[in-house]
């Protein structure tokens, strides 16, 4: 009984080696094939291409600002090698002073992207980022995560928890959107009792005087969570359609949002002086009560967190009683 009982032990030892050899074997076709079971992050990002980490990034290039004020509120500050040209402009984003200690990369030049040896790249997905500028970021070996701008507040949320688990700092990114919608929903209550007829009208204008906020995009839907009406969109303003000054008359606003950023000869302060005084303008309410207000550009084209405190910063510009 006792040989027997060895003999046994004996066999059922070879199987355990047996099976823990062929464990082995799969984990390590897993790590040759890149499997899910080895990679920090496997998952597609927002244009359908497939993006695997094998760890948490540790070297983040972002080129886009709204990119850019997501990864400074979620990574590392040393895990950031770099970010877009327009972060350290005050006008372009609120956290410029901060954005100020990192490089900034300007432009569509791959090899400028290359130099910082990132394990990382985020870039925004938009008709202004060619497909094949991101393949090329890909044919140098880099791995690159697209992330289309959201047209609505509510992308706005999974976009920063998206990142979040891409950075490895998923706790972080539901902390962020937890107080966002929060701070959503305070800005809400304030206006909720406003009936839509009553709701304020306002125009907004971009750096060069043309009208900005098509209907169905991000600053429209900022509007409705602000308790305002769009006047663009009221307009009929579409990408391919812009509205002419009679159809600004025709929607009468009563408010004139100004621009507080422009491209050099397309200074801000020049644009919101023309509109103004535009003869044109005349009738037209929101300059018979001069009704003029200014949100800063950095956060009224914002599609980061910031988003949400442009909400908040219409309507106290609008509507200051409530506030």
């Amino acid at each position: 009984m006792t040989r027997y009982l060895q003999k046994g032990n004996g066999v059922l030892q070879i199987c355990l080696l047996l099976v823990c050899l062929m464990t082995a074997g799969c984990g390590l076709r897993g790590a040759e094939e890149g499997g899910p079971e080895t990679a920090f992050f496997d998952g597609v990002d927002d244009q359908g291409s497939r993006v695997v980490l094998k760890k948490r990034p540790e070297r983040i290039v972002s080129l886009s600002v709204g990119l850019d004020e997501i990864i400074m509120a979620l990574a590392a500050p040393e895990h950031i090698q770099a970010l877009s040209w327009y972060t350290q402009d005050k006008e372009m984003s609120p956290l410029a002073a901060e954005a100020a200690q990192y490089p900034h990369i300007h432009g569509q030049d791959p090899e400028s992207v290359v130099a910082y040896q990132p394990d990382l790249v985020l870039i925004y997905g938009s008709e202004n980022t060619p497909t094949e500028y991101v393949q090329a970021l890909r044919s140098l070996g880099l791995t690159v995560f697209v992330s289309d701008s959201p047209h609505a507040l509510a992308a706005v949320f999974p976009r920063i928890e998206k990142i979040g688990r891409l950075l490895g700092a998923a706790e972080q990114a539901d902390a962020l959107t937890v107080d966002m919608r929060a701070r959503l929903a305070k800005i809400e209550n304030k206006v909720r009792d406003i009936p839509p007829e009553k709701r304020a009208v306002v125009m907004a204008f971009g750096n060069s005087g043309q009208v900005f906020g098509r209907q169905n995009d991000l600053f429209d839907d900022m509007c409705t969570h602000a308790g305002l009406r769009n006047g663009a969109a009221m307009a009929g303003l579409t990408v391919s359609s812009p509205i002419s000054k009679e159809q600004i008359i025709a929607v009468d606003p009563d408010v004139f949002l100004l621009p507080t950023w422009g491209k050099p000869g397309q200074e801000a302060a020049a644009a919101s002086q023309q509109i103004i005084t535009d003869p044109a303008f005349r009738g037209v309410k929101a300059v018979q009560n001069q009704r003029f207000v200014y949100v800063s550009d950095a956060y009224r084209y914002s599609t980061s967190q910031y988003a949400v405190i442009a909400v908040e910063k219409l309507a106290q510009a609008v509507y200051p009683e409530r506030f």
